[in-house]
């Protein structure tokens, strides 16, 4: 009641002062103060009130983000530990393999055989690009290993024989430090004979740092403190297990007590999950994702520094205080009067700069015979553009679906395009560059069409949608075929034009050879002869090379028609070939 009655006071008073003032500019003044220190307020208020909303936004936004990537990266691990698992089974079940390392087991002897199954495992160790592949007895001896120096048995490695040993099935071991300092870790499958007895165990290796430390420590998006921890328990003590962003040679070696509670690994790896708030091994306040790794004794924390996260509140507050501030100033009115009546000038002169631009662009389709679409693969919808509809003979009420845009694809052709959007490029993320027939709605016209198109995929590598262009290059096609044609009558032209060429240098080369011998034999008939069948053989090549530049001229010069007797040519053609035959001159 106290405090209403100081607050009924107060406003009385301020009116009274403005009731004896009114009019004047006095109490003008003191009514603009009052009225811009209650706007200053209330917007001060109100963006404090902004700004804890944002606050708040903000950290769930981050925080799904965070939760998001350390799922994504829950996923890459589990299945990464499928295919590990996978490749050590399918190695085992393969009839060659198994009868080779059985073989093998029983004849050590073999050289030859040995030699082949080396091989095999370092094929496997290449193709899987594992750190080694061997295979070791049901006591952890080694009995043949892919390197050609295999390092020494730790006891990690014996422990993951006995695992498969004790299972039935592939198995995956934990993370130990190798030879060389490098972690590593394994999966193995025991080989059984028909009764049960384990023959041998298969064990592939794999390194943390070809995988495992690259995956964990990438970010998908831009940060410069997000980091991600892989560890497990370690009697009283949490064991980091890859290499962390912000201390160098932390897999295997570093280790963080269990009994600090406000450290996300431990809370992780006493079994807290989702949304945690607490201080890393740098001692630098974080937010944090807490999750275990399904099927492993392994806990995640992904995080962010809270610095980072906060550094966009603290921008997001200076503006929020500075539209306060701006808003609070009565300049504000003309100044954004002047900027709304220049950015509408610029407005409309941009809008003029698209209105030509799209006019350039729909008469450049026009001219060019092609046309845009826009492909949404997960609606199984497309739209398309004024120059694609008149590609197609479509108008807007056309059913721009999947279906809609088989149907204009020619039947002969719909197969393969289905195929080649569905496997080419919907499945292995390829450009869709392809030329097909069409049949036109408006129409029934058979055109040839020129598509091309490239994907837009989103944050998981997924197609949802596919920008290109589809161009009417049934003219091309036309002139292609038509340059085709010429080309094999060119062909012909030139085949016969040679073999009738060909016929008198026989005749020539032929009737040489006689007139050689019959200067030999000294026969001035014979030698007169022959040459008159040369002369003849000469004669003929001449008019044929007549004949043929004349009709190299043909198109160039005006030829009036004239009459010609088939029946003559052929009997003076036939007469000259009995002439020059060869067969006229046998002796």
């Amino acid at each position: 009641m106290a405090q209403d009655g100081f607050a009924a006071r107060g406003v009385g008073t301020l009116w009274r002062g403005f009731a004896a003032a009114r009019g004047t500019a006095a109490w003008l003044k003191q009514f603009l103060t009052v009225s811009l220190s209650l706007l200053v307020v209330a917007l001060a208020a109100g963006g404090y009130i902004f700004y804890r909303w944002e606050a708040r936004s903000i950290q769930s936004q981050k925080y799904n983000e965070i939760a998001a990537i350390a799922q994504m990266k829950v996923d890459q691990i589990l299945n990464w530990k499928h295919e590990r698992l996978s490749d050590v089974h399918r190695f085992v079940e393969s009839p060659s393999e198994r009868s080779a390392v059985t073989a093998w087991i029983r004849d050590q002897t073999q050289t030859t055989l040995r030699d082949e199954l080396r091989s095999r495992l370092v094929l496997e160790k290449d193709v899987g690009e594992y750190a080694d592949v061997f295979v070791v007895g049901p006591d952890a001896g080694l009995l043949l290993s892919a390197r050609a120096a295999p390092g020494p048995m730790n006891a990690a490695v014996r422990q993951s024989v006995e695992m498969a040993v004790a299972t039935a099935g592939p198995v995956l071991g934990d993370f130990y430090r190798t030879g060389s300092g490098a972690a590593g870790i394994d999966a193995a499958e025991a080989l059984r004979d028909p009764s049960g007895r384990v023959i041998a165990v298969f064990v592939l290796t794999s390194a943390a740092s070809d995988f495992l430390d690259p995956m964990l420590q990438s970010w998908p998006t831009p940060s410069r403190s997000a980091e991600t921890l892989l560890g497990r328990r370690d009697g009283g003590d949490v064991l980091v297990l890859n290499q962390l962003r912000h201390r160098p040679a932390t897999a295997l070696s570093m280790r963080e007590p269990l009994s600090n509670t406000v450290l996300p690994a431990a809370q992780a790896v006493l079994g807290t999950t989702g949304l945690f708030f607490g201080r890393d091994y740098r001692g630098i306040e974080v937010l944090a994702d807490l999750r275990g790794v399904p099927g492993t004794p392994w806990s995640m924390v992904t995080k962010v520094d809270t610095a980072e996260i906060l550094s966009e509140v603290s921008f997001r507050a200076v503006a929020i205080w500075l539209v306060v501030t701006a808003m609070s100033l009565f300049v504000v009115a003309a100044a954004a009067y002047g900027y709304r009546t220049r950015q509408s000038t610029e407005r409309k002169s941009a809008t003029d700069v698209i209105r030509a631009s799209e006019t350039m662009l729909k008469e450049s389709q026009r001219i060019a015979a092609l046309g845009h679409y826009v492909f949404d693969v997960v609606a199984g919808t497309w739209s398309s553009s004024e120059g694609l509809d008149r590609v197609y003979g479509i108008d807007g009420g056309y059913p721009r679906t999947v279906e809609g845009w088989a149907g204009l694809v020619h039947p002969e052709h719909r197969a393969d395009v289905l195929s080649h959007l569905t496997q080419h490029v919907l499945t292995q993320g390829l450009p869709f560059d392809l030329e097909y027939r069409v049949v036109r709605v408006c129409d029934g016209a058979i055109r040839w069409v020129h598509g091309v198109g490239a994907l837009d995929k989103n944050l998981e590598g997924l197609p949802v949608r596919m920008f290109g262009t589809i161009q009417d290059v049934t003219e091309r096609r036309q002139l292609e075929e038509t340059l085709r044609v010429r080309n094999e009558e060119l062909v012909r032209f030139i085949y016969t034009v040679s073999h009738d060429l060909k016929s008198p240098l026989v005749t020539i080369r032929t009737f040489l050879g006689f007139l050689e011998d019959d200067c030999r034999q000294n026969d001035p008939e014979r030698v007169e002869k022959d040459i008159g069948f040369i002369r003849r053989a000469a004669d003929k090549m001449a008019d044929l090379l007549d004949d043929l530049l004349e009709l190299s001229r043909v198109g160039r010069k005006a030829s009036d028609p004239e009459e010609v007797s088939l029946q003559g040519w052929s009997a003076k053609r036939w007469t000259w070939w009995l002439d020059v035959s060869p067969s006229a001159r046998w002796r």
